[in-house]
């Protein structure tokens, strides 16, 4: 099912389900507290090694081809990353094969245009992701 929330749902809910095998999918290195594992394709370990004293992972893989199990999480977090990769459909694919549930953020359109374009950063926004809430489905357009 794919419906719409807020981030301090996903908070709330990831509180209460601490048991969860979680992944925070490219991170960078400002993942997501409740992960246990973070990734990102740039190599971020020694700042996760740090933070967490060894207790969370890291690990340096693409999006689109993770080294993960099918079904491995309980849940996978994918903050401000759709927007950037080569292949969405790929992307969400790998996601819903190595998760059993999870959550997408992406940025708006509005914000992309005033901020984040594809010219700001050599791992530019490369999509407008959007929500039609009449079908219940992600909306992606260059």
């Amino acid at each position: 099912m794919i419906r719409r929330t807020t981030r301090e749902e996903m908070y709330k809910l990831l509180e209460n389900n601490n048991d969860w095998n979680v992944v925070d999918l490219a991170s960078s290195n400002a993942g997501w507290k409740y992960a246990d594992v973070f990734t990102d394709v740039n190599d971020h370990s020694e700042y996760y090694q740090k933070k967490y004293n060894g207790e969370k992972k890291f690990i340096n893989c693409n999006v689109e081809n993770t080294p993960f199990k099918d079904k491995e999480f309980d849940f996978v977090i994918a903050s401000h990353i759709l927007e950037h990769v080569d292949d969405p459909f790929k992307f969400c694919n790998e996601l819903t094969r190595i998760g059993k549930r999870g959550y997408i953020e992406v940025p708006t359109p509005l914000w992309d245009n005033l901020v984040d374009g594809p010219h700001y950063v050599k791992y530019g926004h490369k999509w407008w992701v959007t929500f039609d809430d009449v079908n219940n489905n992600i909306i992606i357009n260059r």
